[in-house]
């Protein structure tokens, strides 16, 4: 989202969305002319949909006194957003100006249209709430996590501590499927989670991802478990405080335990002010033959990120210059030993 910003008819706000793919509105009333629609959906950005119930086009006022005529605009009663495609605009000429508190539009060059940002800050995002206090700001998916144990029936489930069992090891499925599209469905909804806010289940997913195409009842045992974990822990959030804003990380890789074609896993996490800003858990591409040489392309990876987000840092005007080198934190003395060109008595 970019901006957010009052009509001068005392309505409901437009924000802005650069990454919508279409004008959207709620309120029927808004539309100049209005066609009925009929078995139509809108595909959001957590993998769900949405009903279409019509489209036509809505006036856009300003408080400038200017108008705009938005055509194609879709009647979506369920979000209680109004979003101006900031895609479209741009596809169709107009250049977008947005300073401080200040939205403008233009075309050609010609000053089309202004208004102004509402006053206050966002406290949900893409699915995301935020919490501000004098100690921080708190992200967390709460409402989401809970709208998906509700949907597939695991509100009322009996909760656990931890997310996978590490004593568990699945196989591919060979027989028949088990609910194929409600356990892809599922696994679609958490992976969008895991994206945002919800890194300590990254590892759990992302092994139960690899039998989305044919689950079997342990595949599904397995995935059970994690919303019941969700339903423990629904209101988890990542905290950032003021400090320390440093930038240091955490690797490390499982070898031959879970998988079953004999290929680690290795996984990553980095944070600043004490929340995470970055991580990954991925199965590894090739077969190594000790945990070393499994933790040592664990942290190689961890570097390129390390890299690549001192890089960022560097270009984020705000940050002390410059970025000193990133600590990754590593529990593997043979790994350790390896790096710093040291010898190790080759125990695996």
């Amino acid at each position: 989202m970019i901006s957010d910003f009052n009509l001068v008819d005392g309505s409901e706000g437009w924000w802005v969305d650069t990454g919508a793919s279409c004008h959207v509105c709620y309120d029927r009333s808004m539309f100049k002319s209005y066609s009925n629609v009929v078995d139509k959906k809108l595909l959001l950005g957590d993998s769900h949909s949405t009903v279409v119930a019509g489209s036509g086009e809505v006036e856009l006022n300003f408080t400038s006194g200017k108008t705009v005529i938005l055509k194609d605009v879709l009647h979506t009663p369920e979000i209680i957003k109004n979003l101006v495609s900031g895609y479209i605009l741009n596809k169709a000429g107009f250049t977008q100006t947005i300073g401080a508190d200040l939205f403008t539009l233009t075309k050609n060059e010609i000053f089309v249209g202004k208004d102004y940002a509402i006053e206050g800050e966002a406290s949900v995002i893409l699915g995301i709430k935020i919490t501000r206090s004098k100690r921080g700001i708190s992200l967390d998916q709460s409402h989401y996590i809970e709208k998906i144990l509700k949907k597939y029936n695991y509100l009322d489930c009996k909760p656990v501590c931890t997310p996978y069992d590490p004593s568990e090891r699945l196989f591919k499925n060979t027989g028949n499927s088990v609910r194929q599209n409600e356990y892809a469905s599922i696994i679609g909804s958490l992976r969008y989670a895991t994206n945002c806010t919800r890194l300590d289940i990254v590892y759990a997913i992302g092994v139960l991802c690899r039998f989305t195409s044919r689950p079997s009842n342990e595949h599904w045992h397995a995935l059970e478990r994690v919303m019941r974990y969700l339903k423990r822990t629904m209101n988890l959030r990542l905290h950032y405080g003021k400090f320390p804003a440093v930038l240091d990380g955490y690797s490390d890789a499982d070898w031959n335990t879970l998988s079953d074609d004999s290929k680690a896993t290795g996984g990553y996490i980095f944070s600043i002010a004490g929340g995470a800003i970055s991580w990954k858990s991925k199965k590894q591409t090739i077969l190594t033959q000790s945990t070393m040489e499994s933790e040592m392309i664990a942290l190689a990876t961890a570097s390129e990120e390390a890299n690549w987000l001192r890089s960022l840092l560097s270009d984020t005007p705000l940050w002390e210059k410059p970025v000193p080198a990133v600590l990754i934190h590593y529990d593997s003395t043979a790994t350790i030993a390896k790096v710093q060109n040291r010898c190790y008595n080759g125990k695996r």
